[in-house]
């Protein structure tokens, strides 16, 4: 089966998906993993096949207005 883990953020929240995509790749499924283009060597350094998904979603929150309004519960 071909499968395509999609995920957003930080490594704490993409390590989990590289676990499964191992799973499922030792289970014999053709697996890809696909997320923002800065945690491609943490996929790859598992063997696991990446692929690119544009933009960066949580770059947003290190912009200073975002920050702002987090701080102030405007979100």
């Amino acid at each position: 089966m071909k499968i395509t883990i999609l995920t957003s953020g930080s490594r704490g929240d993409t390590q989990p998906y590289i676990a499964l995509a191992l799973a499922l790749m030792s289970d014999g499924h053709d697996v890809r993993l696909a997320t923002e283009q800065r945690v491609q060597p943490l996929i790859e350094e598992f063997g696991v096949p990446y692929f690119r998904v544009a933009g960066d979603p949580t770059a947003v929150l290190n912009d200073p207005e975002a920050q702002l309004m987090l701080r102030n519960n405007e979100v």
